[in-house]
Order: structure tokens, then C-alpha cells, then sequence
């Protein structure tokens, strides 16, 4: 049984390593086939994966961004994710997803799926730190912007239950009801993706409790930059994919 485990740790080792220099075809079946195997054996790809992090430190962020799209597969793959690794993977997807990098957008967005992937797990520890974030005051990262497009627009992410109930946690604070009534659902499609009227509502009540360190006119010049900013790295993008949704691209 350990000599099975071994080898197949070394198989799954050997195509993470595979994955920097693979074409975009060949990259797509390396990915099928550690989704596969994360589905007969989550942990033991999940630790691979995480000692090849942990043990190449110096891998290009092409070759990063890629692992990222492997990750994210995996995630998506497991049926449950031990609480180990929501937090490993989660700190992960932090620290890069505001990481400034060669592939600009790209970089970031790849490392932001893997956190809306540990969405499906546990949405509520991953909807804590966005509302953290969002209540310094502080405008924030484009990516913090994009992981909140996605969760609520995407129904492969969150319910509508989910929503609901992320919704109602926000506004049981005194202060939140006015807002929830005042704010208008509407959709805005950007590089952020789509936001409904219950990200809105969810989106103001915070933008009012961070009413006393907010600069409202420096927030409206960055959420525009934001939403207006082409993005060069998605221009240039494959069009091949990883995945089954558009914001998945084979190739940074």
C-alpha cells in the first residue's frame, strides 16, 4: 500500500513538474488526468501539489500560474476538503492573488479562482475575510473585486440559499436595513464580472460602516479604474480552455 501511495505521489510529482513546459493541448490532458486521480486520491494529490509549491520556490509564475489552474481542478474534484488544507490553500490563493507579476490580470485571476474553488467547500470562511477586507476603508484589490463578481453571479459557486443567507448575515447589523432597502439591484459587467442586486445591497452596507476611514470620491475614481481597464494579458490570452467556464485560460 506505502509503494503504491509512493509511486503514485511520484506520477503526480512528475506531471506538476510536466506542466512548465507543456504545449496547450498537452497541458489540458495533464490536468484531466491529475483531476482524475484527485478523485480516486484528493490527499494524496493535494499534498503533492503543496510540497511542489513548498519544495520550488523558484518556478517561474508562468509555471505557477499553470499549477494554479491544476489546483483549482483539484479542488473542484474533491468531494470534501479536510480543514488543512481550506486554510493551506486559501493562504495560498492570498498571498498571490494581489501579486503584481509579468501576466499582469492573469496571475491574479488564476490564484482567485483557487479561492472562489475553496468557495464550494466553505463559503463562509472566504466571505468573512471579503468582508474584513472591504471594511477597512482601504479601496480594494481589483482581485478581492473579481473572487466577489464571481460568487455572486457564478450558480456553480454559491446557491441561491447561500446568498441568501450570506445576505441576511450582512444586514442583521443595526444600520444594514436602511441600506438593503435603499440599494437597487442592478448589474455591472466589467472586468470584476457580474454583480446582483444582492452583492449590491451586501456592497453598500459595508461601504456605509466604512463611512469613517472611506474617501467616497477616491473610491469612485478606483472602482471606475477597475471597471474600465482593459485588461492586456486577457487579449492575448489562448483561446483555448482549462475549464468549462470563460474565465478559465489554458495559457497566461
Amino acid at each position: 500500500m506505502f509503494m503504491e501511495e509512493a509511486y503514485n505521489a511520484a506520477i503526480c510529482f512528475k506531471m506538476f513538474r510536466d506542466m512548465s513546459d507543456s504545449d496547450p493541448l498537452h497541458l489540458k490532458y495533464i490536468i484531466k488526468k491529475i483531476k482524475n486521480m484527485a478523485r480516486r486520491s484528493p490527499n494524496l494529490v493535494l499534498e503533492t501539489i503543496h510540497d511542489y509549491f513548498t519544495d520550488n520556490p523558484e518556478i517561474s509564475n508562468r509555471h505557477k500560474f499553470r499549477l494554479f489552474r491544476a489546483l483549482e481542478s483539484v479542488i473542484e474534484a474533491t468531494d470534501f476538503l479536510e480543514e488543512i488544507w481550506k486554510e493551506t490553500f486559501m493562504q495560498l490563493a492570498l498571498e498571490n492573488m494581489t501579486k503584481s507579476t509579468e501576466l499582469e490580470d492573469g496571475y491574479q485571476d488564476a490564484a482567485s479562482d483557487v479561492l472562489v474553488a475553496i468557495c464550494r467547500h466553505s463559503w463562509r470562511t472566504v466571505a468573512q475575510y471579503l468582508e474584513t477586507e472591504l471594511l477597512t476603508g482601504v479601496f480594494p484589490h481589483r482581485s478581492l473585486l473579481y473572487v466577489m463578481g464571481v460568487l455572486t453571479s457564478d450558480d456553480g459557486v454559491l446557491t441561491q440559499e447561500d446568498r441568501a443567507g450570506w445576505e441576511e448575515q450582512v444586514t442583521q447589523v443595526p444600520g444594514a436595513e436602511q441600506v438593503s432597502s435603499t440599494a437597487r439591484p442592478r448589474e455591472e459587467v466589467g472586468q470584476v464580472g457580474r454583480v446582483s442586486g444582492g452583492h449590491v445591497r451586501v456592497s453598500a452596507w459595508m461601504a456605509v460602516n466604512s463611512v469613517p476611514f472611506l474617501n467616497t470620491d477616491v473610491w469612485s475614481k478606483e472602482l471606475l479604474r477597475a471597471l474600465t481597464k482593459p485588461s492586456q494579458t486577457h487579449q492575448e490570452q489562448s483561446p483555448e480552455k482549462v475549464g468549462p467556464t470563460p474565465r478559465h485560460s489554458l495559457s497566461p
